[in-house]
């Protein structure tokens, strides 16, 4: 409920702006919820749309999160070797140090998620080690080095190295 009133606060107050970077928020909003509830189609145009509004506002974030959703959406259709593809493209900009920290997190997160969904080990075992410098660099008091630290340990625990999953 209240998330909902946020929601509608965020449109009534971008309503009569012009639109913007904001406004692909509201739309990742409403796009995460079609993902989630199974409206794949919807979710795909969405996610299409957000990418066109990230390079026409040069928000690379909002760029990263239409690959992310748009992958995720052609993953659970069927279509798996697109949409990892499209997350393996979201993530070369988190790399890059193109996205604000809590958006690279987020890619390589649902990045990871795939891969466990889809038992890609040798997928997350890459991107694992390709972003260990990124993790490192995060400060201590935000959400992401502990779960990078949970994805690293998951990695040596499936490759059989419980001393390094364990520390």
């Amino acid at each position: 409920a209240a998330g909902s009133g946020w929601m509608g606060r965020a449109l009534r107050i971008l309503e009569d702006v012009p639109r913007g970077s904001a406004h692909g928020y509201l739309l990742f909003m409403e796009l995460s919820a079609n993902l989630q509830s199974g409206a794949l189609d919807k979710a795909i145009d969405q996610a299409r749309e957000l990418q066109v509004m990230g390079h026409r506002f040069s928000d690379p974030n909002l760029i990263a999160l239409g690959l992310v959703c748009e992958g995720q959406a052609l993953i659970k259709q069927g279509a798996t070797a697109k949409g990892l593809r499209l997350l393996d493209e979201a993530m070369l900009a988190a790399l890059a140090d193109q996205l604000s920290p809590e958006w690279a997190g987020n890619v390589y997160c649902q990045l990871m998620v795939a891969c466990h969904e889809l038992g890609d080990l040798q997928r997350a075992r890459e991107w694992t080690q390709a972003t260990q410098r990124w993790c490192e660099s995060l400060s201590a008091a935000g959400p992401f080095p502990g779960i990078c630290r949970v994805h690293r340990a998951q990695i040596f625990q499936a490759d059989g190295d419980w001393q390094r999953a364990e520390a």
